[in-house]
């Protein structure tokens, strides 16, 4: 049973004790002694992430290989959807997208493309991973990759334009935005993943499923992955605020972010709250009225604990939500090592980890809520194992749905 989350949680990691005598013990002992404290730990992190890397690594080949391809199982029985809100299983062929500008294998003809009247769109895609990363971003959203997938057809390249043109305001658009280290085949089998629960869970209800794909793809070298990442996702944190910031304030819009991707999500919520980045903010914010009509949900968050406060990093972030679901984990191993991100600060933890670092009377706390899932995840970082929880895909689900 899901917990509400209430206090702060120690994550920090405990060593435990090892053998006093024998080998290997006694021979490494001297020369642990030689080194620092601080390169004890630096060693022992870079052990720990090297395991965490050589699994997920290994996880996602073994996902990619039996990972549908088309046909019937690309997304199998999308129980509980209804005959007008989504199409049979054999009407999707998703599990390979166009994801680079030469790809053209994956896109259906320009004879095929489908009126407007008879445009269903339920699943599309946003890409970054060809865009420049600065702050603030050379180009605008319009410049960045768009497809959307038409059952019975295929993928076609896309739009803003087109994006905007098909909200609707009685259909929730869910924007999902995946964690770190996930190349670009890495994107889909996830993404089909996520929409078959989102569709198991929806009791039938309409939505269409924006992916948000940004280059998030391995670099070497662990510690310099995560800095470079936290870096790079706030130039992503301006173009997914500029997507949301057109987008009709009355069409309902549900966030979900896994990691970095909370972090993404988080940046652009403050832009749209009228914050800046670096002293720099969007060009244009849409009605205060259109916050009624968003929510987040915050899964393995990796940002701060105490960045949504006031006086903080991203303190206008509430203010563009209705509300903020946010899933604590302090089981989790990548985030008790997230305070090493800030090499000498004040070891921060991450909001993922120990909640919201703020009183139970902050006025923060009026529109964010936590709840501990350690008992349901257990010690692991993985995308799938949240929305492969009942508990947590179902609160999900009502939650972005607008229920």
């Amino acid at each position: 049973m899901l917990t509400m989350h209430s206090q702060s949680i120690d994550a920090t990691p405990q060593p435990k004790a090892g053998k006093q005598n024998g080998w290997p013990s006694a021979r490494l002992a001297p020369w642990c002694r030689r080194l620092s404290r601080q390169a004890q730990i630096t060693a022992i992190v870079l052990v720990i992430w090297l395991a965490w890397a050589t699994v997920s690594t290994a996880h996602a080949q073994l996902w990619r290989s039996v990972a549908p391809r088309s046909g019937n199982a690309a997304v199998g029985n999308l129980a509980h959807a209804s005959s007008s809100s989504s199409a049979s299983s054999a009407d999707w062929s998703v599990s390979r997208w166009p994801s680079t500008t030469g790809d053209r294998a994956a896109i259906a003809s320009p004879a095929m493309r489908p009126s407007a009247r008879d445009r269903g769109s339920r699943l599309w895609v946003v890409s970054t991973r060809e865009a420049p990363n600065a702050v603030p971003p050379p180009v605008g959203a319009e410049a960045l990759r768009y497809w959307r997938h038409e059952p019975r057809v295929g993928w076609f390249d896309a739009s803003l334009r087109e994006l905007v043109a098909t909200s609707d305001p009685s259909r929730p658009t869910v924007v999902w935005v995946h964690g770190n280290r996930i190349d670009v085949d890495d994107v889909m089998p996830q993404a089909i993943d996520l929409l078959r629960q989102l569709d198991a869970h929806s009791g039938g209800r309409s939505f269409r499923l924006v992916v948000w794909s940004w280059p998030s793809g391995r670099i070497p070298g662990p510690l310099a992955d995560v800095r470079i990442k936290a870096t790079r996702s706030e130039c992503q944190s301006f173009y997914l605020g500029a997507v949301l910031a057109a987008l009709p304030p009355e069409t309902p819009i549900g966030l979900i972010g896994f990691s970095y991707g909370a972090r993404l999500i988080s940046g652009s919520l403050h832009l749209l709250g009228g914050g800046t980045i670096e002293s720099v903010g969007l060009s244009m914010r849409p009605a205060t009225a259109a916050a009624t009509r968003r929510r987040a949900v915050l899964m393995a968050a990796a940002l701060d604990d105490d960045w949504l406060l006031r006086g903080h990093r991203y303190e206008r972030a509430i203010d563009a939500v209705q509300g903020m679901l946010v899933f604590a984990n302090p089981a989790d191993p990548v985030l008790r090592l997230y305070p090493l991100l800030y090499p000498g600060a004040d070891n921060p933890q991450a909001l993922g980890a120990v909640g919201l670092a703020a009183a139970p009377g902050a006025p923060e706390r009026a529109k964010v809520y936590q709840i501990d899932a350690a008992a349901v995840l257990g010690p692991v970082h993985s995308f799938r194992r949240y929305i492969h929880a009942p508990q947590i895909i179902a609160r999900t689900t009502n939650y972005v749905l607008f229920d």
